[in-house]
């Protein structure tokens, strides 16, 4: 399977996405829809947990009634939570509703427009006029794509920790640390998918190659193809023999 990342990704979808066959990471999904926020602890907005087609359309219609209060509201609906602890060395990172952002996406394949809705009454006041245009828009097509959701889950998040520290022991991290992080999830979960991630960072694709025993080759329109698809990688990476020193990271679901 082919996953993109947020720059391709971004690029798939000011084309449309409807006849394209490709995976997406939920912290993808996350900075396309402008969800996360410069404080490490916090989104700009949060999206509900809903558990099935018929939890749905209860909300659906909560939205409906409840729209005014909801857009004005600061309370985080109940969803997901990883809390992401790097001890002194970085800010904690929690990362709210990746599980939530999939599954509405998901569940809005039968109907996209009721999805739509749930997705804009609780972006609405969070993002400004144009980025939330961008977003509703982003959010529509890919509920009409085949596009296929991977969730940030625990277990990629704590594969993700000794890459990164891996990572900046041999590269410099970008100036806003959230977005190097952004950047480790992404891989992580393409090793945990065992997905051929396609990008045009080429530190980040020299950097699986070398960690991660990714085959990289090169890709269309100057993209890099890093191949997770034949790799048990992190079940047979020795991050002590590439520097990893145990700093005390953590992460945890609550």
């Amino acid at each position: 399977m082919v996953m993109l990342d947020t720059q391709l990704t971004s690029a798939a979808l000011r084309g449309g996405v409807g006849e394209l066959d490709f995976s997406v990471a939920s912290t993808t999904l996350q900075e396309i829809f402008g969800m996360q926020f410069g404080e490490n602890a916090n989104n700009r907005f949060y999206l509900p947990l809903i558990q099935n087609e018929s939890h749905l359309w209860v909300h659906a219609n909560m939205v409906r009634e409840k729209m005014g209060r909801l857009r004005t509201s600061k309370r985080k609906p109940r969803t997901d939570r990883l809390v992401i602890d790097f001890t002194q060395d970085h800010p904690t990172v929690v990362e709210y509703s990746h599980l939530a952002t999939c599954r509405l996406l998901k569940l809005s394949a039968a109907s996209p427009e009721i999805g739509s809705k749930i997705f804009m009454a609780y972006a609405g006041e969070a993002l400004p006029k144009a980025a939330f245009s961008h977003a509703s828009s982003h959010f529509r097509k890919l509920a009409k794509s085949s596009v296929r959701y991977l969730p940030l889950t625990l277990d990629i998040a704590e594969r993700a920790l000794p890459l990164l520290s891996v990572f900046e022991a041999r590269y410099n991290l970008k100036v806003d640390f959230r977005n190097s992080w952004n950047d480790i999830l992404i891989l992580a979960t393409a090793i945990r998918a065992k997905e051929v991630l396609l990008t045009k960072d080429r530190v980040l694709a020299e950097f699986a190659s070398e960690v991660a025993w990714a085959k990289v080759s090169n890709g269309a329109s100057d993209s890099l193809e890093v191949d997770f698809s034949a790799s048990s990688a992190l079940r047979r990476f020795n991050f002590e023999s590439k520097g990893y020193i145990n700093l005390g990271w953590r992460a945890r679901s609550r």
